[in-house]
């Protein structure tokens, strides 16, 4: 009731509001009631309503696991780099929904797990980046039964419907493609391959795959233990053409260094995509000369020049391999936190996402996964260089 006198009753109702049967009540100037929407996602054959938190001041914590030291440290640090400038770059209410938490991994499966444990259990992290395929293997059914998010800027080794999707292109094809441009040059190649790394392992098997019936692939297994001696001599009096090192950096090294030692049967080097984004750090290692009219295929260039120029300003350097994928994941994460809650991303994101980004136009298919596209180099006069046909 308006406890007020009858000729103040209209000022009254224009400055009253109470929540009544019929939901909440109030009115504008021109006496029309003010509209109370809520936001509803259709799931499982029904609508339901998203979460008050999903519309707005949502909190979000993404915990990212980099290789911040050893070997790929300097893929670590730009992919940081890039998303912090991303983070910035967010219009200010998306800023303060998001908090980044990094942890190195070193590359290594026992970090990765310890980092995504601390994580989870104690930063309650919803949304997980990565960039190394030991974190990915081991984190990836941790993320699914949580009911976490995850971008990988790495690959994985298998592809399913689930809560994990790929920024950096799906790189088998990488070497699907070195196959075929080793049978341009080559009638016979050695594979050294890790068998004691996943990644390694599958690759070598892809490129076996993929070679012509014109390619004769020899595949050599290492271990971190090997004695090394022992492959590269056998790889040296093999007769093979060509070879290829599809293994971690320090194991690269040495079988490089014990290469050497056959200056005269000494196959020609084929890089794979791997070598070639480390191949400063090889460099440092072996030498140059190691790798000069070395082939290899590698995914095309990504990064536009408005990111390399803001990039520039920001770290006085120039963006390495992966920094644009991290700054089109905080991008894209932003959007989800604008689009909806957090019980929708994953919905979001398979119902014909499309971003046009710094790392060019990203989708996913219905596995997660994002396609690739490559380009062949050859390493001249201490670097790698597009090989024209």
């Amino acid at each position: 009731m308006l406890d007020v006198s009858k000729n103040k009753w209209v000022d009254s109702i224009s400055k009253s509001s109470f929540d009544g049967a019929s939901g909440h009540v109030g009115f504008d100037e021109t006496g029309t009631r003010f509209a109370v929407s809520e936001r509803h996602i259709f799931r499982n054959g029904k609508f339901t309503t998203l979460e008050k938190s999903a519309v707005k001041n949502q909190q979000v914590t993404v915990g990212v696991i980099l290789p911040l030291t050893g070997q790929y440290s300097v893929i670590g640090e730009t992919v940081k780099n890039g998303m912090e400038m991303s983070l910035k770059a967010l219009p200010a209410g998306e800023q303060k929904s998001i908090k980044l938490i990094f942890e190195d991994d070193k590359y290594t499966t026992k970090d990765a797990l310890s980092a995504y444990q601390k994580l989870t259990s104690l930063d309650h992290a919803d949304i997980i980046v990565s960039i190394s395929s030991p974190t990915v293997e081991i984190t990836k059914p941790e993320v699914n039964k949580a009911g976490q998010l995850m971008f990988i800027l790495g690959d994985e080794l298998s592809h399913n419907t689930d809560r994990v999707f790929e920024l950096m292109p799906q790189g088998a094809g990488l070497f699907t493609s070195l196959a075929t441009e080793a049978a341009k040059h080559y009638k016979s190649i050695s594979i050294i391959y890790a068998s004691d790394n996943n990644l390694f392992k599958t690759n070598s098997d892809l490129f076996k795959a993929a070679a012509p019936s014109s390619l004769k692939v020899d595949l050599v297994s290492v271990q971190g233990n090997s004695d090394i001696r022992t492959e590269v001599s056998q790889v040296a009096a093999s007769g093979n053409e060509a070879y290829a090192i599809f293994v971690p950096l320090e194991t690269g090294v040495k079988i490089l260094n014990e290469m050497k030692k056959y200056p005269a049967s000494k196959p020609h080097l084929l890089c794979d995509a791997n070598l070639a984004l480390t191949v400063s750090q090889y460099i440092s290692a072996v030498g140059a000369d190691t790798f000069e009219g070395c082939v290899a295929t590698v995914m095309s260039e990504t990064k536009t020049p408005e990111f390399v120029k803001a990039y520039k300003s920001a770290y006085s350097s120039d963006p390495q391999f992966g920094s644009d994928f991290g700054y089109d994941a905080i991008q894209i994460i932003g959007r989800l936190i604008s689009a909806g809650g957090k019980d929708s991303w994953v919905d979001t994101l398979n119902d014909h996402f499309t971003y046009s980004g710094y790392s060019g136009s990203v989708s996913f298919d219905m596995t997660g996964t994002r396609a690739a596209y490559t380009d062949t180099q050859i390493f001249k006069g201490g670097t790698f260089v597009r090989l024209e046909e």
